[in-house]
């Protein structure tokens, strides 16, 4: 992922080809027009608490193009507030912060497959 300006990045791997993420109040929006299931899965990982997984593992390549009405960064303020909270507490070895930080995200993981 490279920031290009704010709200925008690029992605660019062997996966993904290249795309572009934009990140505004009204929502994200992901560019890719030559990807994979897995590049796909890659992008939406950091949208989300939960795993995101290509268990097809196909090569074939897509055109894709998503909106959403996420706002990436109203969604990221609890867990932002979570983590300096926890910097200004003594960082990653307090275990009060750590406590914390595992209350906030517990129960989040989970495995969304991406199938064809």
């Amino acid at each position: 992922m490279t920031p290009v300006a704010r709200g925008i990045q690029t992605y660019s791997s062997a996966s993904i080809g290249i795309a572009i993420v934009t990140h505004s109040p009204g929502g994200t929006r992901i560019e890719a027009p030559h990807t994979t299931l897995g590049g796909l899965a890659t992008m939406l990982q950091p949208m989300t608490l939960l795993s995101v997984v290509d268990m097809r593992g196909s090569q074939s390549r897509y055109q894709v193009s998503v909106e959403t009405s996420l706002d990436m960064n109203a969604l990221m303020s609890p867990l932002l507030a979570a983590a300096q909270a926890a910097s200004a507490a003594g960082g990653p070895g307090n275990p009060a912060a750590n406590a914390d930080f595992a209350a906030l995200t517990k129960g989040q993981t989970q495995i969304w497959p991406l199938r064809n």
